[in-house]
């Protein structure tokens, strides 16, 4: 399932980057197009996974309608991983004694808008709201066996951060930012209800 989204978000970038840029001077006229690293640390199902992680990436893409605002949309990926030591669990019908591992993988696709609060400079700081969905897959591997389930679930992401310009008249620039994710996927088997994360995102802009 990794690959299949590495493959999306690499499709996504050759389409991105094969837009003609635009002259420029100062102010983004247009937009800009962001791919970044997703960083994501779990906060509530930490019965099933309470490790931060580090395997993530983003694809994102916002438009300017007004000086201040910017409209978008985003595909990201995270893979979430922890190895349980063997240990013996109890069932209605009798016991097995296994170590675990177990994978959250996730897949979040929503529209966006962004409020900029200083547009000139080299700094553009700015806060924004994400709706949308998430596709999400669950794995409990154990001995030779596998549980696999996947589910579907509405997603909300309010976030904060910077975009650093490499220069004041530059078509490309370093962002940084934090956000919250709140997705309503469930999975009563290995007792998932809802999937909030905290995640935080460097990336690099590349301005039209």
């Amino acid at each position: 399932m990794k690959k299949n989204y590495t493959v999306v978000l690499i499709s996504i970038l050759l389409i991105a980057v094969s837009f003609r840029t635009q002259a420029q001077s100062g102010y983004l006229p247009n937009g800009f197009y962001l791919f970044g690293w997703d960083v994501n640390a779990p906060l509530n199902n930490k019965n099933f996974i309470d490790r931060t992680s580090f395997a993530g990436g983003k694809a994102e893409g916002r438009f300017f309608v007004t000086p201040n605002i910017s409209v978008g949309g985003e595909i990201s990926w995270s893979s979430l991983y922890q190895y349980a030591p063997k240990k013996t669990y109890e069932f209605d019908n009798g016991a097995v004694t296994t170590d675990l591992y177990k994978y959250i993988y996730l897949l979040p696709m929503n529209l966006n808008a962004h409020y900029y609060f200083k547009t000139d400079g080299q700094l553009m700081p700015y806060a924004g709201l994400g709706l949308g969905a998430m596709y999400s897959e669950q794995d409990l591997y154990f001995n030779i066996y596998n549980l696999h389930e996947t589910n579907w679930g509405f997603l909300v992401k309010p976030e904060a951060g910077v975009l650093l310009k490499f220069g004041e008249n530059s078509r490309s620039g370093i962002v940084f930012g934090v956000r919250y994710n709140y997705a309503t996927n469930r999975q009563p088997d290995f007792k998932i209800d809802n999937i909030q994360t905290l995640s935080f995102q460097l990336g690099l802009a590349l301005m039209n």
